[in-house]
């Protein structure tokens, strides 16, 4: 007995010492700025020394030497303020009754649970002055301050429902260290979150259909917590810790989407959060042929072929260049000379990595011939995109023998530029190209000597709430009668396709009426409206509703000349509609309509500015609208860009191919 104890003893050190000697360099690299939380990163590689867990101490190799950039931010510094998160809980039990009879509330124009929360936020504020102290908290490093008992809750845990459950079984073990085993999203507090949420959920083993998919059980979860409503007012506030997130009820995007990765990583189903390169996130799930299956965390669901991206982000307004996903991997860019080289902003994103090669949207690589590029003296060349002001890049371009090709593949249906880069100025290293969706290039140089005139109906392509306004047009009606209430009515016009402009119908029919109606859908928001005469007159009548006690107070945004106000109201399933009373049967001659906008159209009376890019912006004058759209001369094949000079910062760079606007 005495000597078998020898031999154990023999043998754990002889496999400590080996252990000491196999530890990775970034491994060894963060338990040296541990300081005296090293004893505590020490424990968790101590405890996988056996043959047994030769996985499980890679995985701790994988966060431990991960963790080094890892933070969250001091909460508890924000002080009074976390009232907020406290009270929130109190805006879902106040009951209607009570809702209706508060004082400053208008039922029809506002939301209920934000009118609560900016009333709770203005009292704060009040109180306590404004809240500014996202930048001013101090970070708390990862490795200062996790335990043993976290990780190793954290990597058993995480394995147990990787081997356990059947729809993680296609996750080979790289992906498993991306897409379930960290115990941190983003820069949320440390929290012991997964045994807590392994048991809160663990109802899916019981309900999940026998020949069910990750798409369904990542459904399913995310199901479970569209409880969790997004406020604008948590943007001052650091990423919420998962205790906050179940308190408050409510966050930003950011908040949502994280909250549904630690749910999702509970059960075993692998997601990543992923943000485009203009801010915006949401999450995405490892699907079964390694592609990503995007969806809104809390929100909507994941859908084969039709994810996130493409319902919701890939709008002419919001497309995008790059995906990027919150990494565990520590930051690598093999390229960059760090003491030597310049290096655009936005190249280096910390703490994130490109997706866009696995996600749902169409994507590639682009290549360029060095015999294109203008000088030989930069050391590299980057793959830039015009913003509302100046240039981003995007990507980088390698050497493949006589040709440059971008390191990641990138978004199509995009105007690129390839830019040197000398801090802190870019210069031209090629001419603008446009990538078609299926991977061609489309080379942008503008060609002064052949003008065409063109109308210019938008400075910025459509947004993703306009476009579902402009889609929800679609079947809605415009009908005319003598009768008030509209028996037997005759249908003027019929919306069959989207608009993207304010648009004006000439009507082939030449009966004369006296009332003239729009019939809507449910849901439908509408800008403006307007009936004019042969004269190119403005006609003006009394107008009436299908619903005067609802609808009556606020139609006359619809006809009051401006796009900055609207119509609309959820609240009637079968839709609405609006009409005028002329009080004499008169002859339309046109109808003009407007849905719910951005203000990105054309306004009358406004002035613009048009410019087009050759090396840099040049000016093709100033012009003030008399209509709904602008003509301009425009060299062929540039890439342009309009400013409204009256109002508003918005704008997007596009070229014109058969007469329309191409956005990139």
């Amino acid at each position: 007995m005495k000597y078998q104890n020898f031999y154990t003893i023999i043998i754990l050190l002889v496999l400590s010492l080996s252990s000491c000697h196999n530890i990775p360099k970034n491994v060894k690299r963060t338990l040296e700025l541990s300081g005296n939380n090293k004893v505590e990163l020490q424990k968790v590689i101590d405890h996988y020394q056996m043959p047994e867990d030769s996985l499980k101490l890679k995985a701790a190799y994988f966060l431990i030497g991960n963790m080094a950039n890892k933070f969250s931010f001091d909460t508890l510094a924000i002080g009074p303020h976390r009232e907020f998160i406290g009270v929130l809980n109190s805006v879902h039990s106040i009951p209607i009754e009570k809702r209706l009879k508060m004082k400053g509330w208008d039922a029809y124009s506002q939301d209920w649970h934000t009118y609560f929360k900016d009333s709770i936020w203005k009292s704060l504020e009040s109180k306590y002055g404004k809240f500014d102290l996202k930048n001013a908290l101090s970070q708390i490093r990862d490795v200062d301050v996790i335990t043993s008992k976290l990780l190793i809750e954290n990597i058993d845990l995480a394995f147990k429902v990787w081997r356990e459950k059947p729809w993680a079984q296609h996750v080979g073990f790289d992906d498993f260290c991306e897409y379930i085993l960290p115990y941190r999203v983003a820069h949320e507090p440390l929290n012991n979150w997964r045994l807590k949420l392994y048991e809160k959920y663990s109802w899916i083993d019981s309900l999940f259909p026998e020949k069910g998919s990750v798409i369904d059980a990542a459904r399913m979860l995310n199901d479970s917590i569209k409880w969790f409503k997004h406020n604008e007012q948590f943007l001052e506030y650091p990423d919420l810790g998962i205790s906050d997130l179940y308190k408050a009820r409510y966050g930003i995007c950011t908040d949502q989407n994280n909250l549904a990765n630690y749910v999702l990583r509970s059960q075993g189903v692998p997601v990543i959060h992923v943000a485009k390169n203009k801010g915006t996130s949401w999450s995405a799930i490892l699907d079964t042929d390694g592609k990503l299956v995007e969806f809104d965390g809390a929100f909507d669901e994941p859908k084969k072929h039709i994810g996130y991206f493409q319902e919701h982000m890939e709008s002419e307004s919001y497309r995008t260049t790059i995906l990027l996903a919150h990494s565990f991997l520590a930051d690598e860019y093999p390229f960059y000379d760090r003491k030597s080289e310049d290096v655009p902003p936005g190249i280096l994103v910390y703490g994130m990595k490109n997706v866009t090669k696995i996600s749902q949207a169409s994507s590639s690589k682009i290549k360029l011939s060095h015999s294109k590029l203008y000088s030989d003296k930069f050391k590299h060349v980057y793959l830039c995109r015009f913003l509302s002001k100046g240039i981003g890049a995007v990507d980088w371009f390698v050497n493949k023998g006589n040709s440059l090709i971008t390191s990641n593949t990138v978004m199509t249906n995009q105007i690129y530029i390839p830019m040197f880069y000398k801090r802190p100025e870019y210069t031209q290293a090629a001419y603008p190209i446009y990538l078609t969706k299926k991977g061609n290039i489309i080379k942008l140089k503008p060609n002064i000597k052949s003008l065409k005139k063109v109308k210019l109906y938008r400075k910025h392509g459509m947004g993703t709430s306009e476009t579902k306004y402009a889609k929800l047009m679609v079947g809605t009606k415009f009908q005319a009668s003598n009768d008030r209430r509209f028996k037997n009515p005759t249908t003027l016009h019929t919306v069959s396709h989207y608009p993207k402009h304010a648009m004006e119908i000439y009507l082939t029919a030449r009966d004369k009426f006296r009332y003239v109606r729009y019939v809507s859908n449910p849901k439908t928001r509408i800008a403006e409206i307007g009936f004019y005469s042969k004269e190119r007159k403005k006609m003006i009548g009394n107008h009436f509703t299908s619903n005067d006690s609802l609808l009556l107070p606020h139609a006359a945004n619809v006809f009051d000349g401006d796009i900055r106000t609207n119509f609309g109201n959820d609240r009637l399933p079968n839709g609405w509609w609006l009409a005028m009373d002329f009080e004499k049967p008169i002859e339309i001659e046109s109808i003009k309509y407007l849905f719910q906008n951005s203000f990105n159209t054309i306004e009358s009376g406004h002035e613009y500015e048009l410019l087009y890019w050759d090396k840099e912006w040049k000016s093709l004058g100033v012009k003030k609208a008399e209509d709904d759209f602008i003509e301009y001369e425009i060299p062929d094949n540039a890439v342009l860009r309009l400013k409204n000079l009256t109002t508003g910062n918005d704008q997007q760079v596009f070229f014109i191919k058969e007469g329309k606007q191409i956005w990139g």
